[in-house]
């Protein structure tokens, strides 16, 4: 077998097993999504504010938002610079909230957005609370992560849709969200401590993510990617498997025999 079978074959295995693990009972699935201040221009050694958590269970409409605004409205902070003056409070209540939530469901199944990369990733939630708090964080299991943006890569290719993906995955399917802040809005909610914004725009991405899921087992997800981008490996591994079967290489033997005697006998005697 060749190394690009090889491959192509992991793939489609990485693919179908990916499948089968959203295809679980629902209620052991949680899709989350996070806000925060801008992490491109944070100071060098600091950490990103999170303003907030949302998790929605994929079995149900019902959904929990842990935020800056949710623990406001806890302590009774109704002013807007009451909670400028105590934000540092507010997240930690929030944080701690929300890892208490999840400290029963780790071994559950966490959908996300892109939450793999050193700046914005489940580490960074738990590196906030741990070590600018003295939170004592759970961590999520890495096999227990499923990132649905690079699972939607690899089956439909890099051209699925245009950047912002989430965005634009979201208006070709005609997927309503009136509160959900693309990112230019939802760091200008930030600059301005529009943290009630902020909440509603963490919970509608949340709804978001889950309905493209859901297309997405459903293969109804539209995209830009053409049919070839979609199919490609499962055309190009059932080809090169063809190719290496032994069968194939017999008929192939044949033909180029018959080709030969066909060859010898045009020629002049």
């Amino acid at each position: 077998m060749s190394s690009a079978l090889k491959i192509r074959e992991k793939r489609k295995k990485e693919i179908d097993l990916r499948r089968q693990i959203l295809s679980n009972d629902w209620d052991s699935i949680y899709v989350i999504h996070y806000s925060c201040e801008s992490f491109y221009y944070k100071s060098p050694g600091t950490r990103s504010r999170i303003t907030s958590v949302a998790v929605r269970n994929l079995a149900g409409t019902s959904r929990n938002v842990f935020s800056i605004h949710t623990s406001a409205i806890k302590m009774r902070f109704k002013k807007q610079e009451d909670i400028v003056a105590n934000l540092e409070i507010l997240e930690k209540d929030f944080l701690s909230d929300f890892f208490e939530f999840a400290s029963s469901r780790k071994d559950c199944y966490w959908v996300h957005w892109n939450m793999d990369n050193p700046d914005f990733s489940f580490r960074v939630l738990e590196e906030r609370f741990a070590h600018d708090f003295d939170g004592n964080p759970v961590s999520i299991p890495f096999n227990r992560k499923f990132d649905l943006a690079n699972h939607l890569k690899e089956v439909y290719g890099k051209k699925y849709a245009c950047y912002p993906r989430l965005d634009n995955t979201m208006h070709k399917n005609q997927i309503s969200a009136p509160n959900f802040l693309p990112g230019g809005r939802e760091a200008v909610a930030v600059t301005y401590h529009k943290y009630e914004e902020l909440h509603n725009s963490n919970s509608a991405k949340v709804d978001v993510i889950s309905q493209i899921l859901e297309l997405t087992q459903e293969e109804k997800l539209k995209t830009h990617s053409h049919w070839w981008a979609v199919h490609q490996c499962n055309v190009a591994v059932a080809v090169e498997a063809a190719l290496e079967a032994t069968w194939f290489k017999f008929l192939g033997a044949i033909a180029l025999l018959f080709s030969l005697i066909q060859m010898c006998n045009s020629l002049p005697k």
